[in-house]
């Protein structure tokens, strides 16, 4: 079998191949903008002026992990998510505990870390940052044990995120066909999960620490539980909290159950970035929280599903993870 690397720069065993620091190049083959191979010519010319480039081409997400990791322990500068949300999740849990940045490629259907971060959408762009090698730590949320950088939800979230990766595991016409709708289609996905769904909510109960110590109990009848590191969630729809990558918290966020107009309304206000009623939306600032439900349920973090249950235990690392920006 071939070996999944290749070296766009000098040999290993030339003095300057080996002066130059490595950049890991780590490409999701699936991801929406990444199948499509136009950008590799490119990207890698930019990043061979200052790094010996290795490309890694895994046959899964836990061979890309596995790889990246050792990457990180030999002493790689850089780890380089060629994909989606998805992407960065996996390659981010294998980097924990090292010294070894993440960057961003964004090729994925949502993009929401590279947004978060102000990485830009054009590859060519987000690579030209790596020469500058300008890093900054971010928190790491958990849920049972599983890392996610972005937002993770119950609920109308779970169900949205889950149809929208349930219809690109299809493949074929009906892949493409959301490849072209792009991060709109988690919008779209949430509008017929509204229009549909016989009873979407959820019943929960939360013990949650604040930044304080301070030990909360609340109890909810909710469309959608939100675990949320920043704003953005489903490729550019806007939270109206005061979140942050960096602060050391999470917020858990609820919409209490109501009509569905009202919920539909609400989220056409978010799609487009405009303020949300204070009474629509429940925010509670914590650094760990035990989610209990009525029914088992699924948790979806970074657009995948993590974990499944009637108990989550979330919280959060913070400054756990080394980001390119």
């Amino acid at each position: 079998m071939s070996s999944p690397f290749t070296s766009t720069a000098p040999p290993r065993n030339s003095a300057a191949g080996l002066r130059r620091p490595v950049a890991v190049l780590v490409v999701n083959g699936r991801s929406r903008g990444a199948r499509h191979g136009g950008w590799q010519g490119p990207v890698r010319e930019i990043l061979a002026r200052k790094f010996r480039v290795e490309l890694v081409l895994p046959i899964d997400v836990q061979e890309g992990a596995a790889l990246a990791r050792r990457h990180a322990l030999d002493g790689a500068a850089v780890v380089v998510s060629a994909g989606g949300d998805g992407s960065a999740n996996v390659l981010a849990g294998a980097l924990l505990g090292t010294d070894t940045p993440l960057a961003l490629l964004p090729l994925g259907t949502g993009n929401d870390l590279a947004r978060e971060l102000g990485i830009p959408g054009d590859v060519t762009l987000a690579a030209e940052r790596l020469l500058d090698m300008q890093v900054r730590p971010i928190d790491v949320a958990r849920v049972n044990g599983r890392c996610f950088l972005t937002v993770g939800g119950m609920g109308l979230a779970a169900h949205s995120a889950l149809l929208v990766s349930g219809l690109k595991s299809r493949g074929g016409l009906l892949r493409r066909l959301v490849d072209s709708i792009g991060g709109r289609a988690y919008t779209m996905a949430s509008v017929f999960n509204i229009l549909t769904s016989v009873d979407g909510t959820i019943d929960f109960r939360l013990s949650i620490t604040g930044p304080d110590g301070v030990l909360r109990q609340v109890e909810a009848h909710a469309h959608v539980l939100f675990v949320t590191n920043h704003r953005t969630l489903g490729a550019g729809l806007a939270l109206p909290v005061n979140a942050s990558a960096s602060d050391g918290v999470i917020e858990l966020c609820w919409v209490p159950a109501g009509g569905r107009a009202t919920l539909l309304r609400n989220l056409a206000r978010m799609a487009r970035g405009a303020e949300v009623p204070a009474d629509v939306l429940t925010v509670v600032r914590a650094t760990r929280a035990t989610i209990r439900t009525s029914k088992p349920e699924q948790f979806v973090g970074d657009g995948d599903l993590l974990a499944r249950g009637d108990v989550f235990e979330v919280d959060v690392l913070p400054g756990a993870l080394k980001v390119v920006v």
